[in-house]
């Protein structure tokens, strides 16, 4: 896992191939704040 900060859109950018169980509470935490993306295959 990998996490940035995107200052334009003021989001914390988080890099993980984590399941949906790991990271929907932490979308529900911090709603609008998080964005998901998958890792480089």
């Amino acid at each position: 896992m990998a996490v940035s900060c995107d200052g334009m859109s003021d989001r914390m950018v988080a890099v993980t191939d984590a399941p949906t169980s790991v990271t929907d509470p932490l979308l529900s935490a911090y709603p609008g704040k998080i964005t998901l993306q998958a890792p480089p295959a």
